[in-house]
């Protein structure tokens, strides 16, 4: 009797601690997808580059494609404003992402977060980028539509408000018309003879619009030239074609202001 008493609690033992490893496992397997699923890891990571206004790069050469926005492709309205912008805000900082899938390109689709701010959202708030959301909900959907909801509202930004004066690289849009323009001096050319050359957004052959200053007029505008470089500036005159990209002749000082 004592023997079968015996066996029966080893055997019940066994019997617990089977049961009860069965239910830890199967909880674990459970449990983890969910999370996973539903608390994306994040990261910490340096912004090297800025492709344009809803694209960057991060240190280590991860293309990172802001999730839930698109902005303006080069030589449309809002380009250059929104790289700035995301030049401003990123480059060179420290960041959070928060990755959700990679697109068609390999790139991470994510959201980006710098100093607790939802970057994603502020460039549609900014009026910089419309909302462009997937099928699939996506965790800042809603927060995102509304900030456009606000920006359109209010005529915020480049993409509504209407009295913004057009970036150098919308001009191709105004060719034979007196217009201003506003944009970004990243290069600064003296040839031989003398002529100033002024590219604007992205260094010369690359570069969407040039001003040009003629030998006999860069003589007495040296103290601005040599202010022009690395700076947002208002440039006005006729629009001209040149070899296929649009171009301003500066003749005088009164063309060109600073933002």
């Amino acid at each position: 009797m004592k023997e079968k008493h015996k066996n029966l609690i080893a055997g019940i033992i066994v019997a617990l601690i089977l049961c009860t490893t069965f239910f830890i496992t199967n909880n674990k397997t459970l449990a983890l997808p969910s999370l996973t699923k539903t608390f994306p890891m994040t990261q910490e990571k340096i912004v090297t580059k800025i492709i344009d206004g809803d694209t960057i790069i991060l240190d280590g050469g991860e293309t990172i494609r802001f999730m839930g926005i698109d902005t303006d492709e080069k030589s449309h309205k809002c380009y250059a404003e929104a790289k700035n912008q995301l030049e401003k805000l990123l480059l060179g900082k420290k960041i959070v992402i928060e990755p959700h899938a990679k697109d068609t390109y390999g790139r991470t689709l994510a959201y980006i977060f710098s100093d607790g701010i939802n970057i994603n959202t502020k460039m549609v708030k900014d009026g910089l980028a419309v909302s462009r959301m997937g099928e699939e909900k996506m965790p800042y959907d809603l927060e995102i539509k509304n900030a456009e909801n606000e920006a359109k509202t209010k005529k915020t930004g480049c993409k509504w408000d209407d009295n913004i004066i057009p970036n150098v690289c919308e001009a191709i849009n105004y060719f034979g018309m007196e217009k201003t323009l506003q944009g970004k001096v990243v290069d600064v050319y003296t040839s031989k003879s003398g002529t100033v050359f002024i590219n604007f957004e992205e260094k010369y052959p690359s570069s969407c619009f040039t001003s040009v200053i003629f030998k006999k007029n860069a003589q007495n505008m040296k103290d601005i030239i040599n202010q022009l470089n690395d700076k947002n500036i208002y440039v006005s005159g006729m629009v001209q074609e040149y070899r296929g990209k649009p171009e301003i002749i500066i003749n005088n000082k009164k063309q060109i202001s600073f933002l």
